[in-house]
């Protein structure tokens, strides 16, 4: 019966489920930040509004980010093995970056030391590479877009000059 199969669609290669993958960490990393609200019970007014602001600056981060991420990808023309590792690293760095964000104290100045200013020094680096990775994206969008309408091209060699 699996010969039948295979000799009925002799040219078909799996095709990557990426796209669900990378919908699924950005999920994943936009939830982690939603459960880390609830599993701390705010004390006092003060301290649910500094809350909110913390979630939703790394909700608006992450969600600017899945949107450029997403438009650039929609149009890349071919998926080869250096957009795919890019896209590896991209994950990881996202699903990261909950966990970095949720060690810095982003309002209690008293919380200072070396763990702390190490966190926020790899938070900004994760940061850095995923908008890092973001440009190579749009400079290979850039290069190899032949597909994508003249329009759409022109919008993101000028966004990879800038």
């Amino acid at each position: 019966m699996a010969e039948s199969v295979a000799l009925a669609q002799p040219d078909q290669r799996p095709r990557p489920r990426i796209e669900s993958l990378t919908d699924l960490v950005f999920g994943l990393a936009l939830s982690i930040g939603a459960i880390r609200l609830i599993s701390n019970k705010p004390t006092d007014p003060d301290h649910l509004y500094q809350a909110i602001a913390a979630f939703g600056f790394s909700f608006l981060i992450l969600i600017q980010i899945w949107f450029r991420f997403t438009e650039i990808v929609s149009v890349l023309p071919v998926e080869t093995t250096r957009t795919r590792i890019l896209n590896t690293i991209l994950l990881f760095l996202v699903a990261l970056e909950p966990y970095l964000f949720n060690i810095i104290p982003f309002f209690a100045a008293s919380q200072t030391g070396p763990l702390y200013d190490a966190a926020s020094t790899i938070y900004a680096l994760d940061i850095a590479v995923i908008y890092a990775i973001l440009a190579l994206f749009t400079s290979i969008l850039a290069i190899e877009g032949k597909p994508v309408a003249p329009d759409l091209l022109r919008k993101y060699r000028l966004s990879r000059e800038l």
